[in-house]
């Protein structure tokens, strides 16, 4: 019995081993990658409309008191309460004085401060693409840690959960799938034709992250006492400051009042347990998707809800995406569409490969045809427009489309002459 106990003990151990350190379809820390860095872009860009009143000399935090805020503030941790009831803190004043990464720390011209906050804009744009994604995700991670550090106090919640997950990924290799870095390996014959499996141990830590997010959320609801009695859920709806859009006059009384105060604290216990619970998982992210959802449209936070579910992606394998993505391939065979070359030419292979890899839905096939220019039929045999055909079915190939001209260039690029007429830029 004994043996039987250590070896089950030891089974447990294995598990958890290979669920943290394990290796696995890179797909979600490709989307992840995706999601984070386009949110922070667009945080870039809403801070840039008041760059001088937030980031410089001129605005209202200037360097010094920015450091004179982290060094006399003695960081404060909340551990229980007292035998009264009051909650019981203890401070580690040591802790503030702990060196920060901030390179705006020392940037008293404005210009210089725009200049590196401008690099830090272009970082989150080729993060976002998987464009040298290494340098270009490191890059980011430190810009968005300065930046957060100049300008402590006009951050939320969830700017800090963006600031620890693009920290991640930049030890992470988010750029191995969904990325500009893989279509030109792919287009080159330099990157294998299936992605290589990768340590998932990123993953792990940013799920956990997202759990632990939660779990202190009611932890700490849980230590007062309006959270108890049931009336926590008023007083953000009377925070003016934050209205956004109207709400029913009912969300403001009981019994309801109850039921979101007592709703909320579930839905966040169960975002920091069940969700890691399969059966259970779908559920408890849609209830984290309603709940977050609500936030949005009732207050004017910005990007705090977008940000929390945007980490929703790591909750799901990158082996499951891609299941996924195939059954609603199945779902939209009417969206397909048959492209065929000019007479003559087929597609290289590297070049069938990387178009393959930005059609995740395999809405698009390409064929050699019988005409000299490129032609393009749907599943109804109707004539489509080839080259903006195959883009808009392409989701891969929406960031490429966008640039006039390169995404028919591309193609055109990819057609092999097999003896006769040379693709036609036409079509």
């Amino acid at each position: 019995m004994k043996s039987d106990s250590t070896a089950e003990g030891w089974n447990v151990f294995k598990d958890v081993d290979s669920w943290w350190f394990g290796y696995g379809s890179p797909v979600a820390l490709g989307i992840l990658r995706i999601i984070m860095s386009l949110l922070a872009l667009e945080g870039l860009v809403i801070g840039l409309l008041d760059f001088e009143a937030w980031y410089t000399e001129k605005g209202f935090l200037p360097i010094k008191v920015d450091y004179e805020y982290w060094i006399r503030i003695p960081a404060t941790f909340q551990f229980g309460t007292h035998a009264s009831g009051a909650p019981a803190f203890y401070q580690f004043p040591g802790l503030a004085t702990v060196p920060r990464i901030n390179f705006f720390g020392s940037l008293y011209d404005s210009r210089l401060a725009l200049a590196l906050y401008l690099v830090v804009m272009i970082a989150a744009l080729l993060t976002a693409a998987g464009l040298w994604t290494r340098v270009s995700s490191i890059v980011l991670a430190l810009g968005i840690i300065s930046i957060h550090h100049r300008n402590p106090l006009i951050l939320h919640s969830g700017d800090t959960l963006m600031r620890l997950v693009l920290m991640y990924l930049a030890f992470s290799p988010c750029g191995v799938t969904c990325s500009l870095d893989r279509l030109i390996g792919l287009w080159k014959g330099t990157a294998p034709s299936v992605p290589p499996r990768v340590s998932l141990w990123p993953q792990r830590l940013i799920q956990y992250q997202v759990a632990l997010v939660y779990f202190m959320t009611v932890w700490y609801k849980w230590l007062g006492t309006d959270w108890k009695n049931g009336v926590a859920a008023w007083f953000p709806e009377n925070l003016h400051e934050f209205y956004r859009f109207p709400v029913p006059e009912f969300t403001h009384h009981q019994p309801f009042l109850a039921l979101a105060t007592y709703g909320t604290l579930v839905v966040e216990l169960s975002l920091a347990t069940l969700v890691f619970h399969r059966p259970l998982r779908k559920y408890v992210l849609l209830a984290g998707l309603a709940m977050h959802g609500y936030i949005e449209y009732r207050f004017n936070i910005p990007l705090f809800a977008t940000i929390i579910v945007g980490t929703y992606i790591v909750f799901f394998d990158g082996e499951e995406i891609t299941d996924w993505a195939n059954r609603t391939s199945k779902r939209l065979t009417r969206f397909r569409i048959r492209v065929r070359l000019p007479v003559g030419t087929r597609l290289r292979p590297e070049a069938q490969q990387a178009l393959t890899a930005m059609d995740p839905f395999k809405l698009v096939a390409y064929d050699t045809g019988v005409d000299v220019e490129w032609k393009a039929w749907n599943a109804q045999e109707h004539s489509k427009r080839p080259f903006i055909g195959a883009w808009i079915r392409s989701v891969g190939a929406w960031p490429i489309g966008l640039v006039p001209g390169l995404w028919k260039r591309l193609l055109t690029r990819g057609a092999l002459v097999d003896g006769g007429l040379g693709a036609s830029p036409d079509g």
